[in-house]
């Protein structure tokens, strides 16, 4: 055979589509949405192995792990942030350390034990599209002040203007 020309060779498929899948790790039998979810192509794992190994990879490269979640929760935040209009709804502070996203209806707590616990809420809001009729962007001041004391002082105050002709005077 010439130098550079390889025999082509035929990818092996199973002679009858009804063999079923089976895990790498414990060879126990795959159902696609039971046991399996991993796309076609990639190396079969049922659940229970692709756990043990995701958890194993994590263990070997901790560092390596954290830093790739905390850039993905940075930009989770911002792009949450983005879609509230990127500032306090109250005071106006636009810093994104100390921004946070509030429930409306003070019903966070029962919120997040029932329907996305941790830091998953802003996954759970990405998926339904950042709804902006129960949830707006505070700064944690007014976030605690409206928790803590039923509203926030700046509601009692009077808006600030850059127009020094404008401002209550104080007496």
């Amino acid at each position: 055979m010439p130098s550079g020309v390889y025999p082509r060779v035929k990818k092996w498929k199973r002679p009858d589509r009804a063999t079923p899948d089976v895990c790498y790790g414990c060879k126990v039998a795959l159902v696609r949405g039971q046991n399996w979810t991993t796309s076609k192509d990639a190396p079969k794992y049922c659940r229970v192995c692709a756990n043990e190994r995701s958890k194993a990879y994590y263990y070997r490269n901790p560092a390596a792990q954290i830093a790739k979640r905390s850039r993905y929760y940075g930009k989770l935040r911002r792009e949450a942030y983005a879609a509230y209009g990127g500032r306090c709804a109250c005071c106006g502070e636009s810093r994104f350390e100390f921004l946070t996203i509030d429930h409306i209806k003070g019903d966070g707590a029962e919120h997040r034990k029932t329907v996305a616990p941790g830091s998953r809420i802003l996954q759970w809001l990405q998926q339904r599209g950042w709804p902006k009729e129960d949830f707006q962007l505070l700064c944690w001041n007014c976030n605690c002040a409206k928790g803590i004391r039923g509203g926030c002082p700046h509601e009692s105050e009077p808006a600030l203007t850059s127009f020094p002709w404008a401002l209550p005077q104080v007496a």
